[in-house]
């Protein structure tokens, strides 16, 4: 069963079938070499949807990772929110949820920072989700290439 090497835990492997035939229905009949290349079509496919998963995943670990390094033991004083780092980030002229909001953001936006700045986590999910795209078009094209011409 191809999903076997494509699902991961937590996902559905009947799900990633369903997709499979669905991809076979629409590109199917084609021959032997069609059907391979729609497995890798929908491997691809599929490991495409989830980076956008893995991107909101990274996202929430980086922010849960600054704030146990920076935020933990912040203060309030007055209008500004002083994580322990000492960055004051300003809650100005916003009433409370969204002063709450203002500030969830200004964290966001410095997690974000911080991964742009060092590791460039973000960077290679962008290469990765481009390298997938890049796949799944070579596919495309070679699909469309051994599709039969419909007779008028």
């Amino acid at each position: 069963m191809p999903g076997r090497s494509v699902v991961i835990e937590g996902e559905s492997a009947l799900m990633f079938e369903d997709f499979r035939r669905d991809l076979r229905g629409q590109f199917g009949g084609a021959g032997p070499l069609a059907d391979v290349l729609i497995d890798q079509l929908a491997g691809v496919l599929w490991r495409l949807q989830r980076s956008a998963t893995f991107e909101a995943a990274l996202i929430s670990w980086l922010t849960h990772q600054q704030a146990q390094r920076h935020d933990r033991d912040g203060v309030s004083f007055g209008e500004h929110f002083f994580p322990s780092d000492r960055r004051g980030l300003s809650t100005t002229r916003a009433p409370g949820r969204q002063r709450a909001q203002q500030l969830h953001h200004q964290i966001i936006g410095r997690t974000l920072e911080a991964a742009f700045s060092n590791s460039d986590l973000l960077g290679r999910m962008g290469r990765y989700e481009a390298h997938l795209m890049r796949q799944a078009s070579r596919l495309l094209v070679e699909l469309q290439r051994l599709a039969p011409q419909e007779k008028d």
